[in-house]
């Protein structure tokens, strides 16, 4: 049997992913400018902290399409 709670961590996992692959898209585009790890780990933060701004009303459905692309 499945409970609210279930549910809940279920959608929140599968949303947590959903962003990783967004944000794993933008940063493929651009990882070659960074040849150093740590202004490539700023430049996730950044996208990520970017892209959630962004849509923090709604889920990123036409930014995925356009990531993924």
């Amino acid at each position: 049997m499945t409970t609210i709670k279930d549910q809940v961590a279920a959608e929140a996992a599968i949303a947590e992913r959903e962003w990783m692959d967004v944000t794993g898209a933008a940063m493929a585009a651009v990882a070659d400018c960074f040849t150093r790890r740590e202004p490539r780990g700023l430049a996730r933060g950044m996208c990520e902290a970017m892209l959630t701004s962004k849509f923090r009303d709604g889920p990123p459905t036409e930014s995925v399409a356009r990531f993924r692309a």
